[in-house]
C-alpha cells in the first residue's frame, strides 16, 4: 500500500470511528425526530452519508474500469431525492445505507491499482470531510438531550 493511500485511510478511519461513535450513542426510537438542522432527522443524516458513500464506491467502480466521467452537477438535487427516501425508511434500514455504504466504498477504493486526484477527491469528500461536516451537529443533538 503506498503511502497516500495509507494517510487517506487512517484519516477516514478516524473520522468514520468518531461519526460511528456519535451514531451509536443515538437511541433508534429518537432518530426519527426532524430536529437536526435544516429539519433533517438522525436517520436522514445516516441515510445521506451512506447514499454518498455508495455513489462514491461506484465512481471507484467507473475508475478502475476507466469509464470515469467527472460532473460538475450540484449535490443539491441529489440530497433533495435521498432526503425524500430517507424520510420513508425506518432507523434500521438508514443505518443499514449508513454501514453499507461505508462498506462498499471501502472495498472499491482498494480495488483501484491508482489513487488519482479525482480518486483522492471523491474519497474525502464524500468520506472523511463528510463524516466531520455532521459530527458536530450529531454531538450537539447528543448533548440536548443529555445522551
Amino acid at each position: 500500500m503506498n503511502d497516500r493511500r495509507a494517510e487517506l485511510l487512517a484519516d477516514e478511519n478516524a473520522a468514520w470511528n468518531e461519526l460511528h461513535d456519535l451514531v451509536e450513542r443515538v437511541p433508534l426510537d429518537a432518530c426519527d425526530d426532524p430536529t437536526l438542522p435544516a429539519e433533517w432527522s438522525v436517520n436522514d443524516v445516516l441515510f445521506h452519508v451512506g447514499a454518498w458513500l455508495a455513489d462514491c464506491a461506484n465512481e471507484f467502480e467507473r475508475m478502475g474500469a476507466g469509464t470515469f466521467v467527472p460532473s460538475d452537477e450540484s449535490s443539491d438535487g441529489q440530497n433533495a431525492a435521498w432526503l425524500e427516501v430517507s424520510r420513508g425508511m425506518d432507523a434500521q434500514g438508514c443505518r443499514a445505507q449508513f454501514e453499507s455504504g461505508h462498506s462498499q466504498m471501502l472495498h472499491h477504493f482498494g480495488d483501484l491499482r491508482e489513487i488519482d486526484p479525482h480518486a483522492i477527491e471523491w474519497f474525502e469528500e464524500s468520506g472523511p470531510m463528510h463524516y466531520r461536516a455532521h459530527a458536530p451537529d450529531l454531538r450537539a443533538w447528543l448533548a440536548e438531550r443529555g445522551l
